[in-house]
């Protein structure tokens, strides 16, 4: 400054000293311009906060006229959807329906685990039918203006701010997004409210925040759309899907099913909706793209469904008749919540034979009491235990797929009750005793508990030590009754595990935890994991009625953390069962090997007793020492199963050496892939390198062909990270060990939520994974994201975005929906 000041005085000495006033009076104009200018960018709070990069269009685009279907629902669902769609839309603004734009958004976050007291359920379409009603429930719209005013920026509607707020503050092409733009999916919301003149305080406090949030700029063409469809009010109208007669006439013969006023009929008609409430219910041979959900309404078929608003699918819906209905699913498709089910006339028949048909009556109705009615084996006792276990192992990976996916299922803290990555198989309703003998379930079912709904934080204790009590309680009954059954083991053999049947082949799993969110898979996929989870019928009936039917998303701190708690158990049942299938010498061993650290012993001497150290197996092993025991195990359930074969894992279980020397699976690999692409990759998969610990939890890697011989390829890059245990909600990091993290690649995709988008031509594939292999630090990663990488802030983003839901529905055009972008990263 000093030098600036001794610069000005030289140069005015200098003009005087010519007698120059004109040149002096310019001059001092363009030093005046100048010290402005100068002040302004390094000691004004608003400048600093300026990007880099200011876009060189307009924010106000000529207008032009839309229609809501044709023009505006598509750029909705690609740019606004795939953020404002589920329970954790930003301020409960779900832009997936007409319904949903009307309703607005809302202060209110559905998802606050610390919440002392239960808030009321604003489930869309089902606890408000009209806007008013909305209103009076707290949400505020984000399209209305005052159109007597004129266009100016107070009397622009939410909507329209936010994306003008948004073009006019663009982020620099392809860098990260700077410290001010928080992406943590549990960071403070302010929700401003266009009726409260809230937006211009709003955008003092978040110059980047306008929408798309953190996002690369809309293509003009989208922005002109949305702009536009903003400032003529927002409006559309809904289509009308007119249903084909072959359509009404199977849902007046299902809804016809479900209605049946004998008692057999009521109470199965109960527990297939307990069990298909959050379904896609689909008529897949008529009408393969129209969705409904099974609801309970107040009407009767004939009539406008007019759907009640129970808290829970087990809770009393009240006094008056009600009937089960179908109702259209008129929201866009989101792949999170889309977990289907067809009701093809095979599926229809089979379930009038397991629930109709079947040799089992009763004369009285159980009711809806608030202390039996969320417990399923007191409810539905009279149903036979095959029955419902047959049912739920017809269709396990969409059961799964529901506690795996559903409400509960969100958060670091919801989902570190189970390890990055493991395989799911189930008893065999032969070997299970809750099915074989009727007396059993008879005794357990009053020491099985279930969960119940929100209560004060005080009770968190009682509550706790109750079901802790009839945990220990069952655990002794269930060791005793197998036990006593067969002490030498002779039945726990291969012939144990459930292989399915016609109805359905998929009978064991894999589960995936991408950090805050969770993804389920047919078959064995991956590297063998550390843990292996055998389920029977009253853990897998616990497990649904704990995460999904009992869950409570609205509910307060002692219900998430009472859910939380009875999962933890559950999966150590189902380790229990897997445990059984070793000799009994090494199951401590084993177990272990799974909850290491004085912690998670002292957690499991203190709530979950060994397993039966005494009841012998009938599977034999040849491995020399106990640790070799899980992998032969699964091994030789590949062996028995072929359904497990008949897709081999190519990338993460295959060894990198001659062909010679890898199992037959592996030997015909070049057939299945690219030799290129398949030998590269699995350079990638399966092992522990300090390139692992830079991966985020899920990327999507698009490998680009150059030669006209196909279409590009799309891989999924999932992170599997280590835990020493996961016996603890709290103080995930410190039980972390990242020089055990590995990454699997599957082709296709897996997970709702990527955290990362990669794209690669096939002829630098060896580019690409060398480079990887190389990186050690978190800059180096940053230099190979710039390479291979696509930034949130890209201009390429969206394109890609584009393309890989395409490829989706191109793969799978059954589960196919639009992922959700609120997990992606800033690297």
């Amino acid at each position: 400054m000093q030098k600036i000041i001794e610069f000005v005085s030289s140069m005015t000495g200098y003009i005087r000293s010519q007698k120059h006033a004109v040149v002096l009076d310019y001059f001092l104009v363009f030093l005046f311009a100048l010290l402005i200018l100068f002040s302004a960018l390094f000691f004004s709070p608003f400048f600093s906060k300026l990007p880099a990069h200011r876009s060189s269009l307009s924010a106000d685009m000529p207008l032009r006229t839309v229609d809501y279907m044709t023009d505006v629902r598509p750029v909705l669902d690609k740019r606004c959807v795939v953020c404002h769609a589920c329970y954790d839309a930003p301020c409960q603004l779900k832009l997936s329906s007409l319904a949903g734009i009307k309703r607005g958004a809302s202060k209110i976050a559905v998802y606050e685990p610390a919440r002392l007291s239960a808030i009321n359920p604003t489930r869309l379409f089902v606890d408000a039918g009209s806007t008013a009603e909305w209103r009076r429930k707290g949400f505020f719209s984000v399209t209305e203006r005052n159109n007597k005013a004129g266009l100016t920026p107070r009397n622009r509607s939410l909507l329209m701010s936010m994306l003008r707020h948004g073009r006019s503050h663009p982020f620099v092409e392809s860098a990260r997004l700077p410290k001010e733009v928080p992406l943590d999916i549990t960071r403070k919301l302010s929700c401003p409210s266009s009726n409260e003149n809230q937006m211009d305080e709003y955008v003092k406090k978040h110059l980047l925040g306008g929408m798309p949030y953190g996002m690369a700029a809309l293509p003009e063409k989208d922005y002109q759309i949305l702009y536009s469809w903003a400032i003529g009010g927002a409006r559309g109208k809904k289509k009308i899907w007119k249903r084909s007669k072959a359509v009404e006439k199977r849902i007046e013969a299902f809804e016809k099913l479900l209605n049946g006023t004998r008692p057999k009929h009521r109470l199965a008609s109960r527990y297939l909706y307990e069990h298909l409430f959050l379904a896609h219910l689909v008529f897949r041979d008529i009408a393969p793209d129209r969705y409904f959900r099974l609801v309970r309404s107040r009407s009767p078929h004939g009539q406008p469904v007019d759907e009640i608003n129970s808290r829970h699918p087990s809770s009393f819906p009240g006094k008056q008749s009600f009937f089960y209905r179908l109702r259209p699913v008129v929201s866009s498709i989101v792949h999170k919540t889309h977990m289907v089910f067809s009701l093809e006339p095979s599926r229809i028949a089979r379930l009038e034979d397991l629930f109709f048909k079947s040799d089992w009556d009763i004369s009285k109705l159980p009711d809806y009491e608030k202390d039996t009615a969320a417990n399923p084996f007191q409810v539905f006792a009279a149903i036979p235990a095959s029955v419902r276990y047959q049912f739920l192992l017809e269709n396990a990976r969409f059961f799964v797929m529901n506690f795996i996916r559903g409400p509960a299922c969100r958060g670091q803290a919801a989902l570190n009750v189970i390890d990055d990555h493991f395989f799911l198989a189930f008893l065999n309703p032969k070997h299970d005793l809750s099915v074989q003998d009727p007396a059993y379930l008879q005794r357990a079912k009053n020491m099985i508990e279930v969960p119940l709904n929100s209560s004060s934080p005080v009770s968190l204790l009682v509550r706790w030590r109750n079901y802790y009590a009839s945990h220990r309680r069952y655990l002794a009954f269930r060791e005793k009754a197998y036990y006593k059954t067969d002490p030498a083991g002779k039945t726990v053999s291969l012939d144990s595990l459930w292989g399915g049947n016609a109805y359905n082949r998929n009978s064991f799993l894999t589960v995936f935890r991408h950090f805050d969110s969770a993804s389920v898979v047919n078959g064995f996929v991956g590297e063998i994991p550390k843990t292996l989870l055998v389920l029977d019928y009253p853990v897998f009936e616990r497990m649904y009625y704990d995460l999904v039917v009992n869950f409570d998303v609205f509910g307060n701190v002692t219900h998430q953390l009472l859910s939380r708690l009875s999962m933890d158990y559950l999966r150590m049942e189902g380790e229990d069962i897997a445990l059984g299938f070793f000799p009994p010498g090494s199951r401590e061993i084993i177990r272990n090997g799974w909850y290491r650290g004085a912690g998670a012993q002292l957690s499991l001497f203190l709530a979950h007793k060994m397993p039966s150290r005494k009841r012998g197996t009938a599977v034999g092993f040849k491995s020399a020492d106990y640790k070799g025991y899980k992998n032969e195990l699964i091994e030789k359930v590949m062996q028995r199963f072929p359904q497990l074969n008949q897709r081999p894992d190519l990338l993460n279980r295959c060894k990198m050496k001659k062909q010679d020397t890898n199992p037959p699976r592996c030997r015909w690999a070049s057939a299945l892939m690219p030799k290129n692409n398949i030998t590269e990759l699995r350079k990638l998969a399966a092992r522990r390198s300090a390139f692992v610990r830079q991966m985020p939890d899920l990327a999507f890697l698009r490998v680009k062909r150059t030669d006209k011989s196909g279409d590009s390829r799309v891989f999924s890059i999932i992170r599997n990270k280590a835990h020493s245990n996961v016996a603890f909600i709290f103080g995930e990091q410190i039980r972390r060990r990242v020089e055990e993290d590995t990454l699997t690649i599957v082709e296709g995709f897996v997970g709702s939520y990527p955290n990362f988008f990669f794209e690669v031509e096939d002829e630098n594939i060896a580019d690409f994974t060398a480079t990887l292999r190389a990186v050690k630090s978190p800059d180096a990663f940053r230099r190979f994201v710039e390479q291979y990488g696509v930034r949130r802030t890209s201009s390429r983003f969206w394109k890609l975005s584009d393309w890989f839901v395409a490829k989706f529905y191109s793969l799978d055009s059954d589960e196919a929906g639009l992922f959700d972008l609120n997990r992606y990263q800033n690297d």
